[in-house]
């Protein structure tokens, strides 16, 4: 008898399985065709998290730019749809805008120091990476 894996919030366990910081925000602002086109797993999460940082994604230029930087670098044959296909382009850029905005937003809103808030962050992911693993 073939025993069904468990559902978590509607998406297959092996998505989190397979959890890196690009394939959750994707998930979060449900980007499935983006999260499902492209090998996100494929790059290092720690380069993700550098990929990620405030000063990559903070305008339209530093967006494409992330995104070329995805298209043109080592990982380059798994992101072949990215460059066949603006509206995934497009569609990802949007959810890296509506990231960084609500990052921003969070951060702005607390009283953290800017300290305070890269280790209340990275706290975040390592807990999700570690619990992630024990799944």
């Amino acid at each position: 008898m073939h025993q069904q894996r468990p559902q978590i919030l509607g998406a297959n366990i092996e998505l989190f399985e397979r959890a890196t910081p690009f394939t959750l925000i994707l998930a979060l602002y449900d980007a499935d065709l983006a999260l499902e086109s492209c090998g996100w797993e494929q790059i290092d999460r720690l380069q993700q998290c550098l990929l990620l940082q405030p000063n990559k994604i903070n305008n339209k230029s530093s967006r494409k730019s992330l995104l070329n930087e995805l298209i043109n670098g080592t990982e380059s044959t798994y992101f072949d749809e990215l460059t066949k296909k603006a509206h995934l382009r497009i569609r990802i850029k949007s959810v890296l805008s509506q990231f960084y905005k609500e990052c921003l937003s969070l951060y702005s809103s607390k009283k953290y120091s800017r300290m305070e808030w890269s280790s209340i962050v990275s706290n975040i992911y390592i807990s999700f990476d570690q619990n992630c693993h024990r799944i």
